[in-house]
């Protein structure tokens, strides 16, 4: 039983703590909880295309963030998330033609992430 106790302990921490998916057969990216207020943006495989992060409030277009980079191949940056009241964030990333979305939501000092999906 304590087995089982600590076992859905784990997945309950690290289910909304992270989100990381091959978004094609070459890019991928991971998002992740670093401290309470902090996530960490992580991108590989970027093949030297220029490639476009943004973070947005889906209710009234307001960007918080935006970040273009080129030739690179990989990236990684803290982003504090401190000052953003609760609400519903969209992360895209823009890369070869290319657009993934991933929903961050801010509730009550919790963060959570969506999985990225292209999109259409």
């Amino acid at each position: 039983m304590k087995r089982f106790l600590l076992l859905a302990l784990l997945i309950v921490y690290f289910l909304p703590t992270q989100a990381s998916v091959p978004l094609t057969a070459d890019l991928i990216a991971k998002t992740q909880l670093v401290k309470k207020d902090v996530i960490n943006i992580s991108l590989a495989n970027l093949q030297q295309k220029s490639t476009h992060i943004e973070l947005a409030n889906m209710d009234s277009d307001v960007i918080y963030h935006s970040k273009y980079l080129k030739k690179r191949n990989g990236f990684s940056q803290n982003l504090n998330l401190k000052e953003l009241k609760d609400g519903r964030y969209l992360l895209s990333i823009r890369n070869d033609g290319k657009v993934f979305k991933q929903v961050i939501v801010i509730k009550d000092d919790l963060i959570l992430f969506s999985k990225f999906k292209e999109a259409s």
